[in-house]
């Protein structure tokens, strides 16, 4: 009888071993084969229309405008697909340094300007008292802010305010995103972070839903907390919520 479970228990960690590069190897065929094309037409695209090839009339830099925003859609949503598969695929590990949140904030802010800038929109950091640095995994953290503002300026009407605030609390750093415009009150506002939730249908725009699912994962990853809440008729609120 020992015997046997020994058997089972190698042929388990075979079986379980095999279905670990199986999902390696399809997270490494989506990231090659979506992403790596994707960012070569992006860069190819920013090189046209800065005219290092020569300058170009208005009718095609407009026409090139709208392919890079498609271009940059596809590749943040196909950032999202990968998360959300690292995550059930148990791949997902933190790889976690001394980062001023500050800094990586203004990094993002200034890398979405062109995001803004289509509704006219103005980003405002607002920081109250001093803030430490913490440790964080840069790269996911920077998806969540990434994320954030992006869902901001799309509820948000144009020429509107966005605002991030940033300011320590104890034992944990909050960083609030305020978008201002688009606010029909949900019974409970807090499941726009469960898997596939999305405002498509009210905005018109087509995604996966799993852009606010990817931000609570990362930051529960951090031990730390992410909620929505309403502000006024006019402003909701998300806050992030990252353990010092």
């Amino acid at each position: 009888m020992f015997n046997l479970y020994v058997i089972w228990y190698i042929y388990g960690r075979k079986i379980c071993k095999k279905n670990k590069i199986q999902k390696e190897t399809f997270i490494d065929i989506l990231t090659h084969d979506l992403k790596n094309p994707m960012r070569a037409n992006i860069q190819i695209l920013e090189l046209l229309l800065n005219n290092k090839f020569g300058n170009i009339d208005n009718n095609l830099k407009s026409i090139l405008e709208e392919l890079l925003n498609s271009c940059s859609f596809m590749n943040y949503m196909t950032d999202n697909l990968i998360l959300k598969y690292k995550n059930e695929f148990n791949l997902y590990e933190l790889e976690k340094e001394n980062c001023s949140i500050i800094e990586l904030i203004k990094e993002k802010v200034y890398q979405l300007s062109k995001v803004t800038d289509r509704k006219k929109q103005i980003v405002e950091l607002i920081i109250k008292g001093s803030i430490p640095n913490i440790n964080i995994d840069i790269t996911e953290v920077g998806k969540v802010i990434n994320n954030l503002i992006i869902n901001a300026s799309e509820q948000s009407i144009e020429k509107s305010r966005i605002i991030i605030q940033v300011e320590k609390n104890k034992k944990n750093i909050n960083i609030s995103f305020l978008d201002y415009g688009y606010v029909k009150k949900m019974k409970n506002l807090n499941e726009i972070f469960e898997e596939y939730i999305t405002c498509s249908n009210k905005f018109r725009k087509i995604g996966f839903g799993l852009e606010l699912y990817n931000c609570r994962k990362i930051i529960e990853a951090h031990n730390g907390k992410i909620w929505a809440e309403y502000v006024n008729n006019r402003t909701s609120a998300i806050t992030v919520s990252l353990p010092i």
